[in-house]
């Protein structure tokens, strides 16, 4: 499976640039020996105790790969299988690490890239798409069945490669601001997107943020899943 991945994301290619393969993997076989597995203990407490142990060895794997000065003579391509736990902050942590990255490919949960593939306006669209949409470009490459893999997990998979912009085709005018509109717009899906601003921003009233939302070109009652990445900047703009 990772040839296959590996493969997608052009890992390995006779290119003019350097690039770098790494592996991120959950699996139990990559703990510690020493980590304390009692036998005697409940096995949901078990199974939380494993959780914990493979989230603290991936931090620290990632804390030593994730190193800019590793990657400064050349580009990089990641291409890894996510533990499906862990997936958004291992990705956000990729995106935000501002290292030269060509692309990102990876193996998660179909429900995940789903999500990370979604378009504005589908069900699957939310936060972690529009901050995707930020960075590059995702696309579902593949599905991995779950009768793949021994043993077989509960839930099928799917490779998903993201190009990430070399220049990137959005400039807010405060990134962080941007971000903080994107998140309050999901936060409260289900109501209007005026009614979820609201609880993120209280200095401006709800009638202030309508009219800067239908300033920007949209219906008063817009919800936040409306809105693209472009709308997303423009909106925060608007906020500024």
């Amino acid at each position: 499976t990772l040839a296959g991945i590996a493969e997608s994301g052009s890992v390995g290619c006779a290119a003019c640039y350097k690039t770098f393969l790494d592996e991120i993997s959950g699996s139990l076989h990559a703990l510690p020996e020493s980590t304390p597995y009692p036998g005697r203990m409940p096995r949901h407490y078990r199974l939380r105790r494993e959780r914990e142990a493979r989230a603290a060895l991936l931090r620290e794997q990632m804390k030593q790969a994730v190193l800019a000065e590793d990657f400064e003579k050349g580009r990089v391509s990641v291409c890894a299988n996510l533990p499906y736990y862990i997936t958004t902050p291992i990705l956000m942590k990729l995106l935000e690490s501002a290292l030269p990255f060509d692309n990102i490919t990876i193996m998660i949960q179909s429900e995940v890239a789903d999500r990370l593939c979604a378009r504005a306006g589908k069900s699957e669209y939310g936060a972690i798409t529009a901050v995707l949409a930020y960075y590059g470009e995702a696309e579902a490459l593949f599905e991995v069945p779950a009768d793949r893999f021994v043993p077989a997990p509960k839930v099928d998979s799917t490779v998903v490669r993201i190009r990430l912009y070399k220049e990137r085709p959005y400039h807010p005018k405060d990134e962080a601001l941007m971000f903080r509109t994107i998140k309050a717009a999901f936060e409260q899906r289900r109501k209007t997107l005026s009614n979820a601003l609201s609880a993120a921003f209280g200095s401006l009233t709800k009638e202030r943020l309508t009219d800067i939302i239908v300033a920007c070109g949209h219906r008063a009652d817009i919800r936040g899943e409306k809105l693209s990445i472009a709308d997303f900047v423009a909106l925060s703009d608007a906020l500024y």
